[in-house]
């Protein structure tokens, strides 16, 4: 297994699972320190905002999942999907800032957005 597969694979798990971790926290009221410590979204956001980026998150980690096993099925089937997966990566990224434009940590997912998927993309 190739580095970007391993890490969309590895990646793409922890996303799913941090969403549902997430979801859990927000409908039990316990969401307030994982506010404090995300890295790309703005701490004072409401939580109709939070609720989208969980949802972003959630399923671009399982696009991820899905694109990378598909490809380790099978290549020619699976690349259409990891194409899919990466870009919805770099649009939930790039949506961020949308969310909470007025926060410098807002911005900070853009670089990785465009970063992460073209390392993945090369290492394929």
């Amino acid at each position: 297994m190739d580095v970007g597969l391993a890490t969309m694979l590895g990646a793409g798990g922890f996303w799913t699972a941090s969403g549902a971790v997430f979801a859990h926290q927000m409908r039990n009221g316990r969401f307030d320190m994982a506010k404090k410590v995300h890295q790309d979204m703005d701490p004072t956001a409401s939580d109709q905002r939070w609720w989208i980026k969980i949802g972003a998150v959630t399923a671009v980690g399982a696009l991820w999942l899905t694109g990378g096993i598909g490809y380790l099925l099978d290549r020619a089937w699976g690349l259409p999907l990891v194409k899919v997966a990466l870009v919805s990566f770099l649009v939930e990224q790039l949506i961020t800032p949308v969310l909470g434009p007025r926060h410098w940590k807002a911005y900070t997912g853009v670089v990785l957005g465009v970063a992460l998927p073209l390392l993945i993309w090369t290492r394929l």
